[in-house]
């Protein structure tokens, strides 16, 4: 959810402010019609560390352009929060050209000031009822009491024993805690303190939040629910199952409301490249959890090359948008995502044609395969790979189109 937008505060008059190395000042209030005047402050004079904080304005000379939310700031220096979008209010600097899209919602938000509302003595919290009562703040809410819900009911059962048992457990556990973390850090106006892009953070969030739990949906029924369902532990994991796919429409309506619109460039991971890295990531995950005797084939070891490989660079993507640190890196950050798309696309193509020739060449399903047969999880992983490798297709149309592609303004 964007940040909400502070006014300025009214501060003592002729008192300095500091913008981007920009110095302004607020007017003085008239006096009263027949009294003196009083003395004008003298240009550029440091505020006093007891004087009230200084209300801000946008500098005038910041050209109209692409809006800023402005954010409370600690006596350190002003933070700045790029929206791009509706909703905000000051003007900061001109739109970004689709080729730099990718670096703008990345961190990178240039040499422009905003204005900043500061108090020397800190971040102060305050109640922002719209964290809850909002659509993404109603999606949030619904998804932490249908998360509770679900794992409360499969804890009532006893019966959640084993890797998938505890997996599910994990999901809803864990989707519960961030989700409501989520909700009282926005309602209470703190996330601007953490050193993160908290809209790429809530976004990946979001997305692998519903990968998890649709995974959990069709895991837990499939392993813990036997026909015919009579008994009332069984009508729990019923209800339990059905609470679980609740809570992933929940989160997924919670990823459309903040998916990133054509030409908003608030955060990358919003946009839908930035989804689908955060897709990738997870179906590698999923992959690797199915490996399964690959030792024996060199085709098979430089399948699992391409998914150890392109996990870790997209996972790097993630975390260093998450962590504002790609706009630290000393290239064109927007065609080296591209380049890195059509790499992975490459190698995932490699990937398609030799595990499926070297997993089932001259090779049956075996009578006796069970659950966990090696020949199941081999076809899994041929699935996986074939997902993953129309994910980075479509990433690699949309960030071609995000950087070379200019649209009429």
């Amino acid at each position: 959810m964007k940040g909400p937008f502070v006014p300025p505060a009214v501060g003592r008059a002729g008192a300095r402010c500091q913008d981007g190395g920009t110095g302004c000042f607020l007017p003085a209030p008239a006096p009263p019609w027949g009294s003196a005047s009083p003395p004008a402050p003298a240009p550029f004079a440091r505020p006093r560390v007891n004087d009230p904080p200084a209300g801000v304005a946008a500098s005038p000379q910041q050209p109209p352009g692409r809006p800023c939310a402005v954010l409370v700031a600690a006596a350190g220096g002003p933070q700045h929060k790029w929206l791009g979008g509706a909703g905000s209010s000051l003007p900061c600097a001109p739109p970004l050209g689709p080729s730099a899209q990718i670096r703008a919602a990345a961190g990178s938000t240039g040499s422009g000031a905003c204005g900043v509302a500061g108090s020397a003595g800190g971040t102060m919290a305050r109640v922002n009822l719209l964290a809850l009562t909002s659509w993404v703040g109603i999606a949030r809410l619904c998804a932490v009491v249908l998360s509770c819900l679900t794992f409360s009911l499969v804890a009532s059962t006893g019966s959640f024993g084993g890797p998938f048992g505890t997996w599910c457990m994990f999901t809803w556990c864990f989707c519960f805690i961030v989700t409501l973390l989520v909700l009282l850090l926005e309602l209470l106006e703190l996330y601007p303190m953490l050193p993160l892009s908290w809209d790429d953070f809530t976004s990946a969030f979001s997305m692998l939040a519903v990968l998890m739990v649709f995974t959990t949906s069709v895991v837990f029924p499939a392993t813990f629910i036997s026909s015919p369902c009579s008994s009332s532990k069984c009508a729990r994991q019923a209800v339990a199952t059905t609470t679980s796919f609740l809570c992933f429409l929940a989160y997924a309506v919670e990823v459309g409301l903040t998916r990133a619109k054509p030409g908003d460039i608030s955060s990358f991971l919003s946009t839908v490249p930035g989804l689908l890295k955060v897709f990738e990531a997870y179906v590698s995950c999923l992959i690797f959890s199915l490996l399964d005797e690959y030792n024996k084939e060199p085709g098979l070891m430089w399948c699992v090359a391409v998914y150890s490989i392109c996990f870790i660079f997209t996972l790097l993507i993630i975390i260093f948008t998450i962590g504002r640190c790609l706009a630290y890196i000393p290239c064109p950050l927007d065609k080296v995502l591209v380049g890195y798309s059509f790499l992975a696309l490459l190698m995932y193509i490699t990937a398609t044609v030799l595990w499926p020739l070297y997993s089932f060449k001259g090779k049956g399903r075996p009578s006796d395969c069970g659950r966990g047969c090696p020949w199941d999880k081999h076809l899994g992983v041929t699935f996986l790979t074939i997902f993953n490798l129309i994910a980075y297709l479509v990433d690699l149309v949309y960030s071609s189109r995000m950087v070379f592609i200019r649209t009429p303004s």
